[in-house]
């Protein structure tokens, strides 16, 4: 048994597939077509009050705006008080854009951060609450709506992208042109 503050370590890769539950291990290789993860919190609820960190890693689907081109890999904790379970992680995953100046496609590392509250079901008061089911949290959702929450307004290639003429279209990266601007 723990005391109060101490941490205990989850190292957690669930998927649902098909309408089952499958917990896959890290020395197999991952089926990325899903797009649910679950963590039990059943323990965590018996040590109300106990931090509990865990791993994970998540397939989530492509935005409009980046592609998602690696499993977001998350590492955090979450603890179970007074019948609220708060979620504190860092995700990072690696994106490929394109930039909002030049129109040229690149590839970006990105990293957030992710603080959230899950409540039990009989105390939402909003459509927008994360809800504990009786399995445990699903945690997807959360995931998918601070990284969208996380990403620039303006997404560009670099700092210093001078963008596209706005007379001819040649991407002043690469190219200049004679074009009168005013």
């Amino acid at each position: 048994m723990t005391g109060l503050g101490e941490c205990k370590y989850y190292k957690l890769i669930f998927y649902i597939n098909k309408n089952r539950l499958k917990s896959i291990d890290k020395t197999q290789q991952y089926n990325y077509n899903t797009i649910a993860m679950l963590i039990n919190i059943m323990k965590a609820k018996a040590e109300e009050g106990v931090k509990h960190s865990f791993d994970a890693e998540l397939k989530i689907n492509s935005d409009d705006r980046v592609d998602i081109i690696s499993p977001v890999t998350i590492k955090g904790e979450f603890e179970y008080k007074n019948e609220v379970l708060y979620l504190s992680a860092v995700a990072s995953c690696k994106l490929r854009c394109i930039c909002d100046s030049c129109g040229e496609k690149f590839e970006r590392d990105f990293q957030f951060d992710i603080n959230e509250k899950f409540l039990e079901s009989y105390n939402s008061h909003s459509e927008e609450d994360y809800i504990i089911n009786q399995a445990g949290i699903s945690i997807d959702k959360a995931v998918i709506d601070n990284l969208l929450l996380s990403l620039p307004s303006k997404i560009v290639c670099k700092e210093d992208c001078k963008g596209l003429c706005p007379i001819c279209g040649k991407n002043k990266n690469f190219l200049s042109c004679n074009c009168k601007v005013d």
